[in-house]
């Protein structure tokens, strides 16, 4: 069947003839710095040389699953720091995050949002009214895209002029998940770094990681993103329950009832879907 070899096409191509090792002269730009750069507006590849892991061109294959997303890069730069080469590799994960944000964070999306009057000493009765809005007008299914542009406006204003407050970090959070896709891409990795300290839930990074992946056709991980009634498309749906008890969430056939739907019908459905795309 078509979609077995392409399952393995990713590996198939990658591992022959084994990895000749990193570029000479040439320096890693570890990954955590890449979203660093790109908001400095410090990372610019266009001129950068594309080879897989044994150092060739990129075969007419590699090409097609580089641009679907399935393969994952490794930029290595001069002394200068020029980058000079990509080395493309299997996929992980991470790699498809910092891709989103490298992708969403060079349009430069705060430039759009237009700034208002913070006054620091109130920002706790600030944050409050936010929360309370938001929450209000989904409430009362009044204008929610009214409201959620205004209370942008406050939440970014208040980060540039007050800095992060930890204790606002749900409300902040909230705001930001019905953000555009760029804007939530930009502060990606400040939301991870709170959670890290304990100030945002794993589950409510959770449902950001999938709102990221899903809005650029990426499968989510954590099955809480349901479009037009259905789940939508999962990574490693059998394993599912392992990784959201890991983000400290129960079940996903207990998340699924409340919308009204079966897993194992979730599933099948959805590799008869993957197998349909193949045929």
């Amino acid at each position: 069947m078509r979609y077995l070899i392409l399952a393995g096409l990713v590996i198939a191509i990658l591992s022959c003839g084994g990895d000749s090792g990193p570029p000479a002269d040439l320096k890693l730009i570890p990954r955590h710095e890449i979203v660093t750069r790109v908001k400095a507006g410090n990372f610019d590849y266009r001129h950068a040389k594309f080879k897989n892991q044994k150092g060739k061109a990129l075969s007419e294959k590699e090409n097609i699953m580089l641009n679907a997303g399935e393969l994952g890069k490794d930029y290595y730069e001069d002394a200068s720091g020029v980058i000079k080469e990509v080395r493309v590799r299997p996929v992980e994960i991470d790699d498809k995050f910092v891709d989103i944000q490298r992708r969403e964070i060079e349009t430069n999306p705060l430039q759009s949002i237009q700034t208002v009057e913070i006054d620091c000493e109130r920002i706790n009765e600030i944050y409050k009214t936010v929360d309370s809005l938001d929450q209000a007008v989904r409430r009362e299914r009044g204008d929610i895209a009214g409201v959620d542009t205004e209370n942008l406006q406050v939440v970014v204003s208040a980060l540039s002029k007050c800095g992060w407050t930890p204790k606002h970090m749900q409300t902040i959070w909230r705001v930001l998940l019905h953000s555009p896709p760029e804007v939530m891409s930009y502060y990606y990795e400040d939301l991870i770094a709170f959670s890290n300290k304990g100030n945002l839930s794993n589950s409510s990074v959770a449902m950001m990681r999938d709102q990221m992946l899903t809005r650029h056709g990426y499968k989510q991980l954590y099955g809480t993103q349901i479009l037009s009634g259905q789940l939508y498309k999962l990574e490693d749906p059998d394993n599912v329950n392992e990784r959201r008890k890991m983000m400290g969430m129960g079940k996903l056939e207990d998340h699924l009832k409340i919308w009204g739907l079966d897993f194992e019908e979730e599933k099948k459905r959805l590799e008869s879907e993957k197998l349909d795309l193949f045929n």
